[in-house]
């Protein structure tokens, strides 16, 4: 269930890992650092925001894209 949020965790940390160094250890803790950043993101918010209503949703929506906005 949680493979979404490991597909979007995973290639930041990948990108950090091979700028700062690339031996065994880094990247055993970059994977390990990928699962469990993935399974507390679907267990705290992935399952938090399907619960939504349709209203409640787009709010969230526009809420996220307006701070991208103001960060870009």
């Amino acid at each position: 269930d949680s493979s979404y949020a490991l597909y979007l965790i995973h290639w930041p940390i990948v990108c950090v890992i091979n700028h700062y160094g690339s031996s065994i250890m880094s990247k055993t803790i970059g994977m390990v650092l990928c699962a469990i950043l993935s399974i507390v993101c679907y267990e705290i918010y992935e399952k938090w925001y399907t619960k939504l209503s349709t209203a409640s949703a787009v709010t969230l929506v526009f809420y996220l894209y307006s701070i991208c906005a103001f960060g870009i």
